[in-house]
């Protein structure tokens, strides 16, 4: 297995991985906390009322368009076909991580919605959206597929020139899917952001597992 494909951490990594999985953990459950109260509702309504206020049909159309990509399908989509690019540039490591962050992902949200049961937005909804609405599928979604990409592109290559477009793309396109959820109205701002938060903790968990099973492996193969 090549070296640049293992999924290494080193101690500043590790150290900055453990702040990380306990400042998205705080963050999700003080949310998850206040979803009935008065303070997350003021924020909610305070964000929903700018985020539509600038509603025009362009937007609109692009937007419904972009959120289409973080459905069940578009994820599907778009995991599989990077699954093939890393299976024919033979990181099937990277692969396996891929496959596994996202799909077990999924599973976690579906659980996170049915433990919370929050309904959803009824504030000018432009789109139909079925199921609950804590924690954002979408958002959490989006942050698990893109932020997998980034550590994938950061362990496959050391070449600047290529990790920051993929940054780049990969965080704008997670920005901009909890924008639409909140533009497009079939989620709370808090419900974004737990997303985030939720998508994060699972990422950074799933990679630190994957890693020591990996070296568990290497290890017997030795």
């Amino acid at each position: 297995m090549p070296l640049n494909e293992r999924f290494q951490f080193k101690p500043v990594r590790l150290l900055i991985s453990i702040l990380l999985l306990v400042s998205l953990t705080y963050l999700f459950i003080d949310l998850a906390r206040g979803i009935d109260g008065e303070s997350v509702y003021r924020f909610d309504m305070g964000i929903i009322h700018v985020v539509q206020g600038s509603i025009n049909d362009l937007s609109t159309k692009l937007l419904v368009l972009l959120t289409s990509l973080g459905s069940v399908k578009g994820n599907t989509v778009l995991v599989i076909l990077f699954s093939i690019w890393f299976i024919w540039k033979r990181n099937y490591l990277s692969t396996a991580f891929l496959i596994y962050v996202t799909l077990s992902g999924a599973f976690v949200n579906r659980y996170l919605k049915w433990t919370f049961q929050r309904e959803r937005p009824s504030l000018n909804p432009l789109v139909v959206e079925n199921g609950f609405s804590f924690p954002s599928g979408h958002s959490m979604s989006s942050f698990i597929l893109y932020g997998a990409l980034m550590i994938i592109a950061t362990r496959m290559t050391k070449k600047w020139q290529i990790r920051v477009p993929v940054y780049f793309v990969c965080s704008m396109m997670i920005l901009l899917m909890g924008y639409s959820r909140i533009y497009l109205g079939v989620h709370y701002p808090s419900d974004v952001l737990a997303g985030y938060a939720a998508g994060g903790v699972w990422l950074i968990i799933s990679a630190v597992v994957f890693k020591y099973v990996d070296y568990l492996g290497r290890r017997k193969r030795k």
